[in-house]
Formats: C-alpha cells, structure tokens, sequence
C-alpha cells in the first residue's frame, strides 16, 4: 500500500540487484528515426511515470520482506533482500524494433534525475484522480462524468491545428 493508502503493483521485466529494467517493443510507424521513435513512446506513453512507480516498488518491497508480509513459497529469499539493499537503482528501457530489421537501443532514467520529479508530480496527481472518483463514484459503478456538452473552442485544441 502507497502513502495514499492506494494498493498498487509493479511487474518488473528484469529485477537485477543494479537496476530495475524493462523491455519495450515498438513498431516505427512515423517516417523517424529509430532512437526518436524510441524518445517519444517515452514520452508519449509516460514511461517514466514507470520508472519512477518501479522505484516506489522497490522501496515497498524491501519493507514488505523486511516485515515478513511475502506470500508463497519458493527458493531462499536470501537473494531478493541482498538485491533490495542496493538503494537508488536506475531504471533501465530497453527497445527492440517488433518487425523488419533487428534493431535496439537502451536507456537509463537514474535516481535523482530531474525526469523522475515529473513522474512523481503526475504520479501524485494520478492518486489524487483514483482517490477522488473512488469517492464520487465507488468500485461497483462505472467512472461516467455527467458534464453538459459545450461547443468546441479552436482555443482547445494543439496549437498545430491552424497549421495546415
């Protein structure tokens, strides 16, 4: 459970005692290079809300082991709790082009970097979004907001839009 008191999980591609790292596939459908195309599904899908959620994982789970509140049984947990002593891990992406050539290209997004201070401001903003329309609307209705339709306004849209 976060601060917020919202439970959450992370899935971790590849929980390495130096990092935290994740594979990404992409498919290049904009006429861009590879590396961009990598840059802005960063940016597009907020992969670094990510890395900065994966961090707060790390945390979580440390204190989870340390408390004993780990479910299931399996192989000697003596591994995960010295790999959860490694504190401040980057977060590592890795792309793999999904069709036509073989290409890849990594990444890392560190603790401290300036890019995470963003994630953990919409992060925040996100708990605050769930926490108030669990209120409003509970678990058992669908998030529907009943805002009357307005006209659009050119004022709302990007400002390529004119730009034709």
């Amino acid at each position: 459970t976060s601060p917020s008191g919202i439970r959450k999980k992370c899935r971790i591609d590849y929980f390495k005692p130096a990092a935290s790292v994740d594979l990404k596939s992409i498919r290049a459908s904009r006429n861009i290079g590879f590396i961009e195309a990598c840059r802005l599904a960063i940016a597009e899908y907020r992969y670094d809300m990510q890395a900065e959620h994966y961090r707060e994982g790390r945390i979580a789970a440390k204190t989870l082991l340390e408390n004993a509140d780990v479910f299931g049984e399996g192989p000697d947990m003596g591994w995960l709790r010295e790999a959860l002593k490694v504190p401040n891990v980057p977060f590592v992406i890795i792309f793999y082009k999904a069709e036509r050539a073989p290409l890849t290209w990594g990444t890392v997004i560190s603790p401290g970097s300036q890019i995470l201070d963003g994630a953990r401001i919409a992060l925040d903003r996100a708990d605050a979004n769930y926490l108030e329309f669990m209120g409003k609307f509970g678990s058992n209705r669908p998030w529907v907001l009943d805002e009357p339709l307005n006209e659009l306004d050119v004022t709302g849209l990007p400002a390529w839009f004119w730009r034709m």
